[in-house]
């Protein structure tokens, strides 16, 4: 295996890669302490490439997002440097994941509230047989042994609005009566 001098801000560190890593879907590079021994840091290809355009390391809590949301495209004008929650934010409003993101609306077995959440997190992709709006509410299954919950999926003009919502969280307490 062929180690590198790493550029700034990693100087002093040797590297290892670029390689294709199908656990992560992208290319990540690993660092290791000078001389090889002991100590080793994977990061993606894009964190190693921004950081060393910019000069510095990445601030812990800041992320590198491909702006065309390709995450194989590692080519530099493509990165730029994003706090979490903005990046969450973008992935949200991103069109290609509108399919994804079915909203269904249920009446807690236990307390009888009106909630929201995804499809994906409920009973009705998961299995089992009712969605709780808690955890606390969850303890109680046992009281319902044969309980057929009730359930309304949110059109998809509603979902597109929740969507473009600056926080969907908010969007769907709102809706809750």
């Amino acid at each position: 295996m062929t180690f590198r001098n790493c550029l700034p801000p990693y100087e002093g560190r040797y590297s290892r890669g670029p390689y294709f890593y199908e656990k992560w879907g992208r290319f990540r590079i690993d660092l290791l302490s000078p001389k090889g021994r002991g100590y080793c840091k994977a990061i993606t290809y894009a964190r190693y490439l921004l950081s060393v355009s910019l000069g510095r390391e990445l601030l812990e809590g800041l992320e590198v997002d491909h702006v065309d949301g390709d995450r194989t495209n590692d080519f530099i004008d493509n990165l730029q440097e994003l706090s979490r929650e903005d990046n969450s934010k973008k992935r949200l409003m991103d069109p290609r994941h509108l399919s994804s993101f079915h909203l269904v609306e249920f009446v807690c077995p236990h307390c009888k509230t009106s909630f929201i959440r995804r499809r994906g997190q409920s009973h009705l992709t998961k299995g089992g047989k009712a969605t709780y709006c808690s955890r606390p509410c969850s303890r109680h299954f046992r009281e319902y042994p044969n309980v057929v919950q009730e359930y309304k999926e949110i059109p998809s003009p509603e979902v597109k609005e929740a969507r473009h919502c600056e926080n969907w969280i908010a969007w769907s307490k709102e809706r809750v009566p």
